[in-house]
């Protein structure tokens, strides 16, 4: 807080001294004040923050929506298993994690960092569109093509629901 005070205190400044540079200059800093109260938001308030907001930015996939995936996936335990087989914070299957780099899923940076890295495989995957990611994260990305958007299964429509509720959630708190 006390640092976001003394780059307000000298853009203030700057702007006494040039004014046409200053205005030019706020967004830019205005960008850069807002990323670092998103970042210190997660560190403080989201169990397990500092890593999905460093392994989101890596993999260029928004921290609200690697953080609504955990939530929902696993609550944010490191030793959640399902009775399919999905392990860790982001639920991965162990096959997946591999592929996406883990060794091993109980292991929070190694989970959230191969779920992150699934996250923007599928984006790449569905151009962007976010419902299909979400969808594709639950059912599979093979499902999501065959039925040309969320399956007509009732656990995936849940699923998109609450991890889209989540990240609004998320973003009306940053």
């Amino acid at each position: 807080a006390h640092e976001i005070a003394q780059q307000v205190k000298s853009g203030v400044e700057a702007a006494a001294v040039n004014p046409l540079e200053a205005v030019a200059e706020a967004p830019k800093q205005l960008g850069i004040i807002t990323e670092k109260a998103r970042e210190e938001f997660f560190a403080k308030e989201v169990p397990f923050g500092s890593i999905i907001y460093r392994e989101a930015k890596k993999t260029t996939v928004r921290p609200e929506l690697v953080a609504a995936v955990v939530e929902q996936e696993s609550r944010f335990k490191p030793n959640a298993r399902s009775g399919a087989g999905a392990v860790g914070l982001m639920q991965l299957m162990p096959r997946t994690g591999r592929w996406m780099g883990a060794k091993d899923l109980t292991n929070p940076t190694q989970n959230i960092q191969a779920g992150a890295k699934y996250v923007k495989y599928l984006n790449e995957r569905f151009d962007g569109n976010q419902t299909k990611v979400i969808a594709a994260y639950n059912a599979g990305e093979g499902n999501v093509k065959r039925f040309g958007g969320i399956p007509p299964f009732k656990e995936t429509r849940n699923y998109v629901k609450k991890v889209r509720t989540y990240e609004k959630e998320y973003k009306a708190r940053v």
